[in-house]
């Protein structure tokens, strides 16, 4: 037991979904234990979600110094709240373990950033490059060349072509289609089944086939500015 890796999770919504990767990652090889669950609604304190303890709120995480975080909120409803969450947690970024299940495919030249969660079933295609945070769910595929922003989620069945960007904060629901060298902007939401084959301003939602877009919301001056150096980053 001691050489396994003890994780906390945060949000007791998404804990069901992300334990299951953990489960399967333990059949094939045993690698974690889980310890608890860190979640700010006062309603959980004191409780269990599957009979994994409520530990704390997120503030507590700073009590727990030897082990990794694993950070699964993700939703559209979630994403505009998400970098406040990360703040407040206010932890270095390896800190945070990256759980991939045993049943995805990572290609070897793909580069995974730190807290990112990819379910079974998915495909991340050579030199994709991933952002921490992100969440591939389901038999969703990352193209090749795919630069893919902080705290995007990629929802089951979706699908980027070549050379795809996609900024951070991002929400692309299920079996949504992705164009070759389509730039998403960051905190965009594309609807379920849409297909997007030009490029999507930052904020904006859109949908259907081809995508059009619905409405657009401010993007933070910060995350903008970030997203556009990590574009320059990456040439």
């Amino acid at each position: 037991m001691s050489n396994l890796i003890s994780l906390v999770f945060i949000g007791a919504g998404p804990f069901s979904e992300q334990v299951e990767i953990v489960r399967d990652i333990n059949h094939a090889e045993p690698a974690y234990d889980v310890l608890g669950i860190l979640d700010d609604d006062e309603n959980l304190s004191g409780s269990t979600v599957e009979g994994t303890p409520v530990l704390g709120g997120l503030t507590d995480a700073n009590k727990f110094q030897e082990v990794k975080f694993v950070l699964g909120i993700g939703t559209n409803k979630s994403r505009e709240s998400l970098p406040n969450v990360i703040a407040k947690l206010n932890l270095p970024q390896e800190r945070y373990e990256t759980l991939i299940h045993p049943m995805a495919k990572i290609y070897s030249s793909a580069d995974i950033g730190a807290g990112s969660i990819i379910h079974a079933g998915c495909i991340i295609g050579n030199d994709a490059k991933l952002g921490p945070f992100c969440k591939v769910i389901w038999n969703a595929v990352v193209g090749a060349n795919n630069l893919i922003g902080q705290g995007t989620s990629i929802c089951p069945n979706a699908t980027t072509c070549s050379g795809v960007k996609i900024g951070s904060y991002s929400f692309l629901a299920s079996a949504v289609s992705v164009s070759d060298e389509v730039t998403i902007g960051p905190m965009s939401h594309i609807g379920m089944g849409s297909n997007v084959t030009r490029d999507v301003p930052g904020g904006a939602s859109v949908f259907g086939n081809p995508a059009k877009v619905l409405n657009k919301m401010p993007v933070p001056e910060k995350i903008s500015a970030e997203w556009q150096k990590t574009l320059a980053s990456c040439g």
